[in-house]
């Protein structure tokens, strides 16, 4: 027959080995209540950056198409009164010499809005280049 002291000393281990399951229990709950919250907190940081990064991405945007649809609306009218000055010189023009000159000036009037094209295309170059260097860094970090 075991003895009563045995079954005390075997009782006072089960009720610590039962205690010390219940504190690491406890222990583990914590922790896991600590992990969801900063994967939550996580998550809502990365979704507010990633909220913020689309806001700012749609500015922009509206700010390329803004300049693009104020340089055709600008360009549209000086571009209809250049076509149509062509048609306006080889009729009007008797003279070799008279049609050059109208020509010249035509050309330069081409030549100016050339340039107003190219200086909106330069513009939305440095928006793509700019863009372009913005991922190039974002893969860097990952």
């Amino acid at each position: 027959l075991p003895s009563k002291s045995h079954e005390t000393k075997n009782d006072s281990q089960n009720f610590e080995s039962s205690q010390q399951i219940k504190e690491s229990l406890a222990l583990l709950d914590r922790e896991k209540c600590r992990a969801i919250t900063k994967v939550t907190q996580t998550r809502v940081q990365s979704d507010f950056r990633e909220s913020s990064r689309r806001i700012d991405e749609e500015s922009k945007r509206a700010e390329r198409r803004g300049i693009v649809e104020e340089s055709q609306s600008d360009n549209s009218p000086k571009r209809l009164k250049t076509e149509s000055k062509w048609n306006a010189l080889l009729l009007d023009n008797k003279t070799p010499l008279g049609l050059q000159n109208d020509i010249e000036k035509q050309k330069c009037e081409c030549i100016s809005l050339v340039k107003e094209k190219n200086s909106v295309i330069s513009l939305l170059e440095d928006f793509l280049r700019q863009k372009d260097e913005t991922y190039v860094k974002a893969l860097s970090l990952y």
